[in-house]
């Protein structure tokens, strides 16, 4: 479930009354968002947000835009072993079965289920081309394995710390986030790729992507190999 927030013809204005989003398909099986009785399609997805545009844009030249925000995102991150796992609550969970062609869900198990029994399960699918998440069985055996860590981490630029280091003959600039640091991977042409500080020494596959339209960062990986070794107030 999301709530739009809209912009007409660019206007500064934002939608405040939080009217309800209603989401579905064209008939080519496009998603669709109808919001206050205009109907949207969607046009890219940057950070936390995904981004709609008035589905008169081709025949008309409308230019009406809307913004919806995500809540309860899907996050998948990659273990020690470069396994494929699905981050939620602070605990990670292990694929249950391989995929099959035409598959529609997928269950995901506790990555813990054979050390400690733990039977918690998560039940992921595709609505529209939006991603959902269900929780099965909640309760775990143990503690959260990562209690530091949100599901979908993400925010403005402003709200992660960016730090010039000098060098011998150049200036590195790194991003200190949560206790770790990360540094300049590649620039893409709308995002730059941070990766942990400590890929090469550690093997670690922690990554940050920074939307430079859109200034929004978004964790793509947020699971380090090592203690955090940064400490900021």
């Amino acid at each position: 479930m999301a709530f739009a927030r809209s912009w007409k013809n660019y206007s500064a204005t934002t939608s405040t009354d939080l009217d309800l989003a209603q989401f579905g398909s064209t008939q080519r099986g496009r998603p669709q968002l109808v919001y206050k009785g205009y109907s949207y399609i969607r046009n890219g997805e940057f950070g936390g947000t995904i981004n709609w545009r008035c589905s008169a844009y081709r025949n008309k030249k409308c230019k009406a835009k809307a913004i919806t925000i995500k809540q309860g995102s899907v996050i998948y991150v990659l273990s020690k072993r470069g396994t494929k796992h699905l981050l939620y609550d602070g605990n990670t969970y292990t694929p249950n079965e391989r995929p099959y062609p035409g598959q529609r869900t997928r269950t995901w198990k506790c990555t813990l289920y054979y050390r400690l029994k733990c039977r918690a399960r998560i039940v992921t699918s595709e609505t529209y081309g939006l991603p959902n998440l269900r929780v099965v069985v909640a309760e775990h055996t143990h503690e959260k394995l990562f209690p530091h860590l949100n599901s979908f981490d993400w925010g403005p630029i402003d709200s992660i710390r960016f730090v010039h280091i000098p060098n011998k003959t150049k200036i590195v600039t790194k991003i200190y986030h949560r206790g770790f640091a990360y540094c300049r991977s590649k620039q893409g042409k709308n995002s730059t790729y941070w990766v942990c500080d400590r890929a090469k020494q550690d093997n670690c596959r922690a990554r940050i992507t920074v939307f430079d339209e859109q200034r929004v960062y978004k964790v793509t990986n947020a699971v380090h190999n090592h203690e955090a070794f940064v400490v900021i107030r």
